[in-house]
């Protein structure tokens, strides 16, 4: 699964496109200031002090930290089919997966940022 997101009601997605994309953009922007290296000491710090670990141990949870924080906000593949799964072993459902891919992803307003829309 992936380890963040952003989960939002159909109703606002109708009534609200433009606050949603500001928040993705803003989002987009601090996943890309995380990736970028010139950062990376500065985040080690923040993890240090906020979660009061040794320096070593900020360092490991930071590249955990890139190792799953995608630069283009996307999700996997594998991380939707993950979600997929989950979503039947909760509720007990005969739809087939990509109507379940339909109901529970839409990256158009993503897509939409990304393209600089």
């Amino acid at each position: 699964m992936p380890g963040s997101g952003i989960v939002v009601s159909d109703q606002l997605i109708r009534e609200n496109t433009v606050l949603i994309k500001k928040v993705l953009r803003g989002t987009l922007k601090g996943f890309q200031y995380v990736h970028d290296p010139r950062n990376k000491q500065e985040i080690v710090n923040l993890i240090t002090k906020e979660f009061s670990l040794e320096p070593d141990v900020a360092e490991t949870n930071y590249k955990f930290i890139l190792s799953i924080l995608s630069t283009d906000g996307m999700i996997s593949r594998r991380a939707i089919e993950n979600g997929i799964e989950l979503t039947r072993q909760r509720i007990k459902t005969r739809e087939p997966n990509s109507e379940l891919v339909k109901k529970m992803y839409d990256f158009s307003l993503l897509e939409d940022v990304l393209r600089g829309k």
